[in-house]
């Protein structure tokens, strides 16, 4: 199994770098190995992310990264981990739900 980013959650993630990066030195790195420690626990364990009930669509997973206030929903495709979104813990809820159909 490997994990890819949907085209929005891959720009969320350079985002959130860029941001990070603006307010202390490397801590937009930090943020981006945590990110990748998480995902690597979930494609060596894909069921291991809270399951999220949508009714009607396809089982949605969150992982978080340790430290940083955010969350990455994921859908598990054939041998894919499909990361949906980038989100922060306290904004916007959910509003990556759109991004669950066919194409992420």
């Amino acid at each position: 199994m490997k994990a890819e980013y949907s085209a929005a959650a891959r720009d969320e993630l350079f985002e959130t770098i860029e941001y990070y990066e603006t307010q202390t030195e490397d801590l937009g790195l930090r943020f981006l190995e945590h990110v990748e420690s998480a995902i690597a626990r979930a494609v060596a364990s894909p069921f291991i992310g809270a399951a999220l009930s949508v009714p009607g669509t396809e089982v949605v997973r969150l992982i978080r990264p340790a430290v940083f206030p955010y969350k990455l929903p994921y859908v598990v495709r054939d041998e894919i981990l499909l990361i949906l979104a980038v989100a922060h813990q306290r904004r916007k809820p959910r509003y990556w739900l759109d991004r669950i159909g066919p194409g992420g």
